[in-house]
């Protein structure tokens, strides 16, 4: 028998990723941190967002870890990340769109925010005209 994929995120349910892993490998031993990971030495593979310090780690058997952000900053910053482990990330539309959509936010709101900023703390002595 396989494996356990374990869902490690507490973002959402993971209820998305289990129904799209099951509908190309068919059934599957599906854990999420939310419901209980159960014994944990079943775990080979691990969707990971953000997980706690040391949890993956923790999964003695851990073949395989997916980011399940663009990038895997959120998991190098674990200073207990197992050795050895390959470590993918997943592309999908909506995570694309995602970034595009906070890309987009991040560029518009910055000139205006650093407008607003510059403006209340503006030490000019120059008196401003009314037209």
């Amino acid at each position: 028998m396989a494996g356990a994929i374990a869902y490690i995120s507490r973002d959402t349910d993971g209820k998305h990723w289990e129904k799209i892993l099951e509908a190309g490998l068919g059934p599957i031993d599906y854990r999420t941190i939310g419901e209980g990971l159960g014994k944990t030495d079943d775990i080979e593979v691990a969707l990971a967002w953000k997980p706690d310090r040391g949890l993956l780690a923790s999964l003695k058997n851990l073949k395989l870890i997916v980011s399940l952000g663009m990038g895997v900053d959120h998991l190098l910053a674990d200073d207990k990340l197992p050795e050895g482990v390959p470590i993918v990330r997943i592309m999908d539309d909506g995570l694309i769109g995602q970034m595009s959509e906070y890309a987009i936010a991040t560029s518009t709101s910055t000139p205006r925010t650093s407008a607003r900023r510059a403006g209340s703390r503006s030490t000019s002595s120059t008196p401003s005209t009314a037209t």
